[in-house]
């Protein structure tokens, strides 16, 4: 609707390829969420797109079923404002300035977990550790590896992250 007509042709690929590439990987892949971050926001700190593709390159390359996640909530924001909405997801991150032993300056993010999301009422992700922004990737393909490995020993996310998650986490 309102696209004029010399450009209707230009919207249907970029559709055709938008569909093509939902088709291609897992249901989780396509739902993770992130804020635009640093690159085009003053308060960001991070880069949560690119956050989100480095993580979904590296899950769309191991051998995980990813298809067992697909109601998993994998969320990131560039800075503690909840854009991304971190603080709802099962595992989530949020942008800030970490710091070496000398002081030096470089990406991080605050790793979060454990959001519930119910019609009886929500409880946000509680704040679990740290990490270095480039070490995110195989952390998040380590934990979930983990996860699949005990999902079908839990009736949900909430209680392996009670019983054994957390401890993986840290």
């Amino acid at each position: 609707r309102n696209i004029p007509e010399q450009y209707v042709g230009n919207a249907f690929n970029v559709i055709k390829k938008l569909k093509k590439t939902l088709a291609e990987h897992a249901p989780f892949i396509g739902n993770m969420i992130n804020c635009t971050g640093a690159q085009t926001c003053k308060l960001g700190i991070c880069l949560p797109r690119g956050l989100s593709s480095a993580i979904r390159d590296r899950l769309v390359n191991s051998n995980l079923e990813l298809d067992r996640l697909s109601d998993f909530r994998l969320n990131m924001s560039g800075c503690p404002n909840t854009c991304g909405m971190h603080h709802i997801a099962h595992l989530g991150f949020f942008g800030k300035v970490g710091r070496s032993k000398a002081r030096d300056m470089y990406p991080a993010y605050n790793v979060l977990a454990g959001a519930k999301v119910s019609a009886g009422g929500t409880q946000y992700a509680e704040k679990k550790g740290e990490l270095a922004a480039h070490h995110i990737p195989n952390f998040v393909h380590d934990f979930l590896a983990a996860y699949l490995l005990k999902k079908e020993d839990y009736s949900d996310f909430n209680k392996y992250l009670d019983e054994e998650g957390n401890d993986v986490i840290k």
